[in-house]
């Protein structure tokens, strides 16, 4: 299957704000993949119940995200000192 070649570069807007998050973004993409293969550990164990329970920490990390990446758009804050 071809992949699209403008999903495989970074969403930059070539604002100093785009870069000033990238490691925070980085860690948080770390966090997700290790509780989707945390999740899927646990399933394979029998634990079912966990499931549902890493998907939605999983959700509120994504939303904790989303919403502080728009507040950071909102005011205009990249995180520095000027």
């Amino acid at each position: 299957m071809a992949r699209s070649s403008s999903s495989a570069r970074p969403a930059t807007t070539g604002s100093p704000r785009a870069g000033a998050a990238e490691p925070e973004r980085a860690r948080a993409d770390a966090y997700v993949s290790l509780a989707v293969v945390a999740s899927a550990a646990v399933v394979a164990l029998g634990l079912e119940l966990a499931d549902p329970l890493i998907g939605l920490a999983i959700t509120l990390v994504i939303l904790r995200i989303t919403w502080q990446s728009w507040r950071t758009v909102r005011d205009g804050h990249d995180g520095h000192e000027h």
